[in-house]
């Protein structure tokens, strides 16, 4: 947010074009020069306090976004690559096919291997992950 010359329309255009997509996440970054790169001759005329504004309110509304999107997949059965074990969690870490982190349960005594999939029943969402129970696995490795 804040590229030299960025209006205040331009920015709601981008707030406009988040609403419309709706994408599941999004990485964003306040702008700043970077050598070698054609913008680095723009004079910066965007304030610093601004660009701090704009990706606040850029980074709650995909987080609302971001929420409401996960929030569809409460209840389903989504398969999931195993990346890892938060041992103080008690949990699995895994990947879906739309690449969203996965938290989740296995029973008692199941032990997964890294890059095996299993089926987890999503029980849980938050605007970053999801959370979930294993219900079939592992497959794979």
């Amino acid at each position: 947010m804040g590229f030299p010359g960025e209006t205040e329309h331009e920015f709601e255009q981008t707030l406009s074009l988040l609403d419309e997509v709706g994408y599941d996440s999004a990485f964003t970054f306040k702008y700043s020069p970077r050598p070698n790169t054609p913008a680095i001759s723009l004079d910066d005329a965007i304030p610093d306090e601004e660009k701090v504004r704009r990706l606040a309110v850029v980074n709650e509304k995909q987080k609302q976004i971001s929420s409401h999107r996960n929030k569809r997949h409460l209840g389903q059965t989504i398969e999931v690559m195993v990346e890892g074990k938060n041992a103080a969690r008690g949990q699995w870490i895994g990947r879906t096919s739309q690449i969203k982190v996965l938290n989740f349960t296995v029973p008692e005594g199941v032990e997964l291997k890294t890059g095996s999939y299993v089926n987890v029943r999503v029980t849980a969402s938050f605007s970053n992950s999801l959370v979930g129970e294993m219900v079939s696995g592992p497959r794979g490795s």
